[in-house]
């Protein structure tokens, strides 16, 4: 009876020293939440690159505007002829460079024509004032090497339409008609500062002597260009 209480006993007393261990673990373990670290995951921590803002409209190149502004082709001719037939020829021209060296263009031209022809009735002076339209092709040869710097041979074709008045020999009268003239010839260039002076020879390939205001098929210009 007396060994049963003392095995009694001191499992009382096992029971309490394991108690007592156990409580002092876990509250050596515990930390305050306000104490506690925060230490953070290195696989959830992430670094976003900062990535330029794209630009949606693009930056137009103002090389190629500046090409496409220095195209363009400004200039004209004119011819002024004296004696039994007087002859005024003046044509502004604007042109656009389709190539380095082709040219085409639109221009203008007006002409003031005076003659004297001989009639049933004795001489008559025959005026004339037309006004045309035209456009041309110029393509530009480099020979600057054979004629020196600045002087250029070019080939020239051109279409022209103008309205003409004409004396009708038959009717004995004065009578308005369209004329169509095809030209084909050629020049030199002849650079002065900033502007080219042309020296133009054309060919008419419809020369209708009764009816056109030119007084042979050889048409002689003298112009300038600027922009080449």
């Amino acid at each position: 009876m007396m060994r049963y209480k003392t095995y009694l006993l001191y499992n009382k007393v096992l029971t309490l020293l394991c108690l007592v261990c156990l409580s002092a673990t876990v509250s050596a373990q515990y930390v305050p939440k306000d104490k506690r670290k925060k230490t953070p995951a290195k696989d959830s921590v992430t670094t976003k690159k900062e990535t330029p803002p794209q630009k949606s409209e693009k930056k137009q190149n103002p090389k190629k505007d500046n090409d496409i502004g220095r195209r363009w082709v400004f200039g004209g001719n004119f011819w002024v002829q004296f004696g039994n037939v007087t002859f005024i020829d003046i044509a502004p021209t604007i042109g656009y460079k389709l190539t380095r060296n082709l040219i085409a263009g639109v221009g203008i031209g007006y002409v003031y024509a005076r003659s004297r022809l001989a009639t049933n009735l004795g001489n008559l002076d025959v005026e004339n004032q037309i006004y045309s339209g035209r456009t041309f092709l110029q393509y530009i040869i480099n020979t600057e090497a054979l004629f020196g710097e600045g002087n250029r041979l070019f080939l020239y074709s051109e279409y022209e339409v103008l309205r003409s008045d004409y004396y009708d020999r038959v009717l004995d009268r004065q009578n308005s008609i369209w004329v169509r003239r095809p030209q084909i010839g050629g020049g030199i260039q002849q650079k002065l500062g900033n502007l080219y002076v042309n020296l133009l020879v054309l060919y008419n390939l419809n020369y209708l002597e009764d009816i056109t205001p030119y007084p042979n098929p050889i048409t002689i210009r003298l112009g300038f260009n600027v922009g080449l």
